[in-house]
Formats: C-alpha cells, structure tokens, sequence
C-alpha cells in the first residue's frame, strides 16, 4: 500500500479528506471523538495531514501522535504541518508496512483512522486492528470512518473489483474478507471492542452545535495543490487515467459502498 500509485497522485496534489463525505465526514468524526484536555490522540494513516493540521490548533491542550506508511504521504505532511506552523512533528512517525506499530501497549487515550482500515488486504484488516486495540488503554476509544462494501455486491464482483484497483491503482477498494458492516461489527467484537455506534455516513446528521474550524493555512497549501493538479499535464494526464479506469471497472454498478462512522471502545 505504501507504493500505491493514486495515493502517490493525492500526495503529489497536497490532497486530504479522502474519505466518506469529506470535509463533512471529518466533522463527523471529530464530534463523534469528543477530543478533551490532556488526553493522547493518535491518527491511524494520516496521508497529507488535513485532519491533523486542524486538530492540533483546535484542540491545544490535548496532544495528537501520527503515524504513517507511506513515504510520499509522510513527507507531504511534515511540509503542510510546517506550512502550517505547526512544530511537534516529533510525534509523527513513518512506520514500515506490515510492521507493528512503533508505540507501547495502553498509550493511547483515543486512536482516530479516516478510510484506511478498509483498504488493508485481507487479514491485515485484523492485525492492524489487534494493533490499535494494543495501544489503546483500557477503556479508549477507537473512532473510524470507513467505507464498505453494501450487501448488494456479490463477493466475486467484489473480488473483481479488488484485483483490477490493484493492477490499476496499487490498492484495493476494500477489504473482501471483512466485506460488509455485520462483518466488521463480529471482527471488532471477537476482538475485545465494545461496540458504541455503527452509523451510515449516508445518512448522518452532523450535530448543529459542532462548530469545528478548518486551519486556513491547511486550506491555502491544499489549494496550491489543487493548483498544481490543474496545470501539470503529467498529472492531468493521470488524474483522467484514474478516472477512466475506475468507470471501467465498476462498469454498470450502481451504489456498492457506503461511508461508515464506527465509534467502539477497548475492553479489558
């Protein structure tokens, strides 16, 4: 995953919320981690770093750890957060794939992951989240917005659709072992997480209360990356490769995925 060719596009392109909903489905999540003074907060796959370079400002008394697979995403961060003013990088840190994470067991208070979990092949699905629930202390909170396969896509079409996002992307579209949400909520209770809410992000009313900011600064470098997608040919010419190929492989499918906001808790 960490040489996917479209994550290398998006790092080159400076862009951030890719995932279910956007920007909105970020201020879903934020007001479903319920952030608080003092606690350790980590970001599971930070990508370029939008959600972090937001958080950090917002909530200053709570301290926020990263940790990330990929080196062309990794680097891009570092730069927004310095772009941003933002000088605690010491506490995100480039992980190897496949490798377990490099923090100790019961660290963390609450642990957030934006569409990252999904795209784990097969069983890594479950190893990455044994990881998470090592980490956490007792009681954390585990908070993810993912998107899944709906039960109306048959698991050949979704294996299909999996081996041509490969060939053509470098990633899959989701993971086809855990396909659809009863079989994420059994993974998650097998693997001692109580279950706080399954919401489908299709739906979700955001709460009218939350009133989260996104850094300006955070805004400006995405926009000049925005900039450079739209007058670089090298990466107009990939962006409608991209497109092209996706339209292709999901053909006449229509509403096979749903964004989902999962919020459990560790036990014991």
């Amino acid at each position: 995953m960490s040489n996917s060719k479209i994550l290398n596009f998006y790092s080159s392109t400076n862009t951030g919320f890719l995932h279910a909903r956007g920007k909105s489905g970020t201020v879903a999540l934020v007001e479903a981690l319920e952030c608080k003074p003092g606690e350790k907060i980590l970001e599971l796959g930070f990508g370029t770093a939008a959600t972090l370079a937001s958080l950090i400002p917002a909530f200053p008394d709570s301290t926020f750890y990263g940790v990330e697979s990929s080196v062309q995403m990794y680097a891009k961060a570092l730069a927004r957060l310095k772009f941003c003013g933002i000088k605690n990088s010491t506490n995100f840190k480039l992980q190897e794939a496949n490798t377990h994470l490099p923090f100790d067991d019961n660290l963390f208070d609450k642990i957030y992951v934006e569409s990252v979990l999904a795209i784990q092949q097969g069983n890594l699905l479950q190893t990455s989240l044994l990881e998470l629930h090592r980490i956490l202390k007792p009681g954390g909170m585990l908070v993810f917005n993912e998107t899944i396969w709906l039960e109306n896509i048959s698991v050949p079409d979704i294996l299909e659709i999996n081996k041509r996002c490969t060939e053509e992307f470098g990633i899959i579209q989701a993971n086809d072992i855990f396909p659809y949400r009863e079989n994420w909520i059994a993974l998650l209770k097998n693997l001692n997480f109580e279950i706080i809410s399954v919401d489908s992000l299709n739906n979700y009313k955001i709460n009218s209360a939350i009133r989260f900011n996104f850094n300006k600064k955070s805004e400006i470098f995405s926009f000049l990356g925005k900039i450079k997608s739209k007058t670089s040919f090298s990466l107009l010419k990939q962006s409608c490769y991209f497109k092209t190929q996706m339209r292709k492989i999901v053909g006449s499918r229509n509403n096979i995925m749903e964004g989902v906001m999962v919020k459990v808790v560790k036990i014991g």
